[in-house]
């Protein structure tokens, strides 16, 4: 998670400056930076973090391009058990060439266990628990009815509220790509 001011590099000595960007700039709109989630309104600014050490963040620029953050005060490290788990919700990617949500099933444990059935077309989950590759979540009673009374609260906050909900474990990442997607805010 970026500062409001993010200063990327090309090497891990931090001796090559990429730039240097205000996140509230007119500047971000032509910059050649490209975080995982970005809106700058809120104060989102968030990079995958590939590897750390004492001194930088390793991250991805875009979907390939590596670049590196001092790790200095203002850049949080949060790992992606804690990212999700906090998140106001997810639900199973279709975008960027990911398999079709009908293609990946919430399972009743994780591997090639069977299916748990939702009302189509309804994908919201609050998550629950990571597990290697798997994420354990509840359906989401609330944000799948469209005059939720609970409209920006994180789901965690509210879930117990649902009766009997539906659990089950979804892939959420395959290798290097995400197969969830992530609500950050409401």
């Amino acid at each position: 998670m970026a500062a409001d001011t993010v200063e990327l590099f090309n090497d891990s000595l931090l001796t090559s400056r990429y730039i240097k960007v205000s996140m509230y700039g007119d500047n971000m709109n032509i910059a050649p930076v490209c975080p995982k989630f970005y809106k700058p309104d809120y104060g989102i600014m968030h990079f995958v973090c590939l590897s750390q050490t004492s001194k930088v963040y390793t991250v991805l620029n875009g979907k390939a391009d590596v670049k590196y953050l001092p790790r200095v005060k203002g850049y949080d490290f949060i790992t992606w058990e804690k990212y999700i788990l906090s998140s106001f919700g997810v639900k199973r990617t279709t975008e960027n060439g990911s398999r079709p949500v009908n293609d990946q099933p919430l399972r009743i444990s994780p591997g090639s266990a069977d299916t748990v059935v939702i009302p189509k077309g309804l994908e919201m989950f609050c998550p629950v628990k990571l597990k290697g590759d798997w994420l354990k979540v509840k359906y989401d009673c609330f944000y799948n009815d469209e005059d939720t009374k609970h409209k920006s609260e994180p789901c965690n906050s509210y879930i117990s509220e649902c009766k009997n909900p539906t659990t089950g474990w979804i892939r959420w990442h395959e290798g290097n790509k995400l197969l969830i997607d992530i609500f950050v805010m409401e």
